[in-house]
């Protein structure tokens, strides 16, 4: 009798054990796959619109504030690109620590392609007429588009 007692406590503290190791660690990946699903927080720039900068301080679910800024019309035409000479090609590095985000067009409107992180080099193709766009392209892959100026500073080349 105090066997099976015994035997029958042992198993039950097993699969009490077991079942909270389970149930831990499906709670455990649930956190991290939630936090991995949410993309991080649009970056503000100095040079941002105050339209765009009380957008992004506003919640991302709310569709009043993003309706506000669609019907609003930015307060600058966007110039089109000058192109660089070959000679004025060069290589740069990413200084803002959040990365930046990589556009079809030099818009903070236009569709994002992309982003670039900090401290990763790409090569300046081009810089807008009103010198605060520069297309880019990144050299670990073919991907090429338009980043906010001044986040950027020129890599020395020996």
């Amino acid at each position: 009798m105090k066997w099976s007692a015994a035997l029958i406590k042992l198993v039950l503290g097993v699969i009490i054990a077991i079942a909270l190791l389970v149930t831990g660690s499906v709670a455990l990946a649930l956190i991290f796959i939630n936090r991995s699903s949410t993309p991080p927080p649009k970056p503000i720039f100095a040079n941002d619109s105050a339209a765009v900068k009380k957008q992004a301080k506003a919640s991302p679910s709310s569709t009043a504030a993003k309706s506000k800024l669609a019907a609003k019309p930015t307060s600058e035409p966007v110039s089109s690109p000058s192109p660089a000479s070959a000679s004025s090609t060069n290589k740069v590095r990413v200084t803002w620590e959040q990365g930046l985000s990589i556009r079809t067009e030099p818009s903070l409107e236009a569709e994002r392609i992309g982003s670039i992180d900090y401290n990763q080099e790409a090569i300046v193709l081009e810089k807008s007429q009103d010198q605060k766009w520069e297309r880019i392209r990144l050299e670990d892959r073919e991907l090429e588009g338009w980043i906010k100026a001044g986040n950027t500073e020129p890599v020395k080349t020996e």
